[in-house]
Formats: structure tokens, C-alpha cells, sequence
């Protein structure tokens, strides 16, 4: 209370707490003695929303009467009691990729996590690591898609192309000796009964490229890489070997890495090259999967582990007379 009208005083607000008697009392702003004789009882329900309105942060209180604080800057809409905060949405990275279906492609995203350096180190240690045979040791943990996908798709094209060019070459040289006939032209509409016309190309023999060599190195590279591979790891599986399907396709896929080089050198129109080049190509990516897949093969028992490495080796020996006999056997 004041002595005088001109003075200002303090009041105290008792709030309801519940259904006990105790109050709580609550600091406002000072008041005249006037306002003070004329302000409207304080209740439960008038005097809550001033005290919760004016208590707080120097910096949130406001001279509003009614209690209500003011928007703080920034923001879109009154304040009012903090309500539950909400975490941030987890970023797309940190998701949980086993949480997806098998036909999700979220659920094979950290398999293509892999940067500029790991993929080279890769594609370096399966050209190498028939002697230095630690892809799988260091890829154990991380295997990635990323690179055997990219390997095997650029294979198929370089072959197709590679096999293509060695054709052009042979006939090319073929045009400088005793040539074959040309095959005879169909029969057209209006050309008459059965003999053949000269449709204004010559005598010549023409030389077209091969569309189906794409699609036999696509059968063939696809195949090896990931159909082989997962044949093999079922009977890898049931013989109780440890190795996961994603460790199989990765170190498969990075096998056929020596066989890029190799058939861009198959374009050299010698037999005798072509064959050698097909064989150490083989054999360097056949030591590389036998030095990586060792420690897997000696985990089953010894005589089945002599029917996988021979099936290991026979499959990789046809892999390399198809890519001699159906793309550089000219």
C-alpha cells in the first residue's frame, strides 16, 4: 500500500496452485495507488495469466497489461509457456540404411558412400593383388558397389567397341588380298523374278558393325561380376564360410578391372598378342580373387574348399576364352 496518491505501489499476486492453498507470489511491475484502488479482483483466473505474462527474463517482459507477452523478435506468433521441443529431422546421411526393404535403393546407399582416393586405391590393388593381397582385409568393413557397378559397365562398352574396331581392321586388311565374294542382296519388291540386283554398291564387300557384340559383353560381364559371384556365395554359405554377398560383389566386380587395358590392346591385329594379352590378363585377376578369397576358402572343410577353388578357377579361365573367342577372334 501507499501513503500518498502520487505514490507508486508493489503488489503481491497470490496464484492458485491447484487445489492447495498455498500461493505463489509473483513480482509485477509497480503501479499508481489509484490504479491499485481500482484493479479488478485477483483471481485464480485473472491473476495466473499476468503473473506468468510478467515473470521471466528481463529481456522477454513487456508492459501488457492483459499479461500476454509480445512476439519476440523473430518470430511469427505470440509466446506463450514452452511447449516441447521437437529435435531436428535427422539428415539424409545418418539414416539407418537396414531399416528399408531389399527393392528400396535407399537401403544400398552406403555402398556407393566412397570417395575419389578409396576408389583408386582399389582399382590399383586388384591390378597388383595377386601380390600384395590385402583388398580384402582393408575392404572388409566398407565394401562398396560403387566401383565394380562403373568397371563392369565401362568393360562392356570398351569390349564391344574393341571388338568392333578389330573387325573394321581385319577386313580392312582383307581388301588388299584375295577378298570373299559379297553376299548376295535380298530380293527386293519390284526387282523382278530371282536374280539378284546390283543395288549401286559395287562388287565390294561391306563391313558393318556388330550391335550384338553390346549386348553378348553385357550377358557376359554382368554375369560374371555379379551372377557368378552370387552363385558362389550360397555354396560359400552353405559350406559355413564367412563372407558377406556385398564383399563377393565387390571383390569380383574390381577383378575385371585388368581386363579394360587388356582389350583396348586386343585391337592389335596379332593372333599371337591378342592371345597373350587375354592370358596374363586372366591369370592376374584370377590370382587376385584366389590371394583375397584364401582366408574365406580355408574356413570350410578341405574337401569341399578344393571343389570351390577349382570352380573359382574354371570360371574365370572361361571368362577370359570368351572374351578372346567372341570379341578379337579375327
Amino acid at each position: 500500500s501507499g501513503d500518498g496518491g502520487g505514490e507508486s505501489t508493489t503488489l503481491l499476486l497470490p496464484v492458485s496452485a491447484g487445489a492447495s492453498d498455498s500461493v505463489v507470489p509473483a513480482v509485477v511491475a509497480p503501479v499508481s495507488a489509484a490504479a491499485a484502488a481500482a484493479a479488478v479482483p485477483f483471481t485464480s483466473s485473472t491473476a495466473a495469466p499476468v503473473a506468468h505474462g510478467m515473470m521471466g527474463p528481463a529481456s522477454t517482459r513487456t508492459g501488457d497489461r492483459a499479461g500476454l507477452l509480445m512476439p519476440a523478435a523473430g518470430s511469427s506468433g505470440p509466446a506463450g509457456p514452452a511447449g516441447p521441443k521437437h529435435a531436428p529431422p535427422p539428415l539424409p546421411g545418418a539414416e539407418d540404411a537396414a531399416k528399408f526393404a531389399m527393392w528400396n535403393i535407399r537401403r544400398y546407399r552406403p555402398y556407393f558412400n566412397v570417395d575419389d582416393a578409396e576408389v583408386r586405391w582399389r582399382v590399383g590393388s586388384s591390378i597388383i593383388g595377386m601380390f600384395k593381397p590385402d583388398f580384402m582385409a582393408k575392404t572388409l568393413e566398407h565394401p562398396d558397389l560403387y566401383g565394380p557397378f562403373w568397371i563392369a559397365t565401362t568393360l562392356i562398352f570398351v569390349t564391344a567397341a574393341a571388338g568392333n574396331l578389330s573387325s573394321w581392321i581385319a577386313w580392312n586388311q582383307s581388301q588388299g588380298s584375295d577378298a570373299p565374294p559379297p553376299p548376295a542382296p535380298p530380293a527386293g519388291d519390284g526387282g523382278g523374278g530371282g536374280g539378284s540386283s546390283s543395288g549401286g554398291g559395287g562388287d565390294g564387300v561391306q563391313w558393318f558393325a556388330d550391335p550384338t557384340k553390346l549386348g553378348t559383353s553385357a550377358v557376359i560381364f554382368y554375369g560374371y561380376a555379379f551372377l557368378v559371384s552370387l552363385a558362389l556365395w550360397f555354396w560359400t554359405k552353405y559350406l559355413r564360410g564367412d563372407i558377406r554377398l556385398v564383399n563377393m560383389f565387390c571383390v569380383y566386380g574390381y577383378s575385371l578391372t585388368i581386363f579394360l587395358p587388356a582389350s583396348l590392346l586386343c585391337v592389335i591385329p596379332l593372333e599371337a598378342v591378342r592371345w597373350v594379352l587375354v592370358v596374363t590378363a586372366t591369370v592376374i585377376s584370377g590370382g587376385f580373387l584366389f590371394m583375397n578369397m584364401r582366408k574365406t576358402v580355408a574356413e570350410v572343410p578341405t574337401a569341399q574348399s578344393v571343389w570351390l577353388l577349382a570352380s573359382v578357377g574354371i570360371l574365370h579361365a572361361a571368362l577370359g576364352v570368351a572374351l578372346k573367342l567372341f570379341f578379337f577372334n579375327y
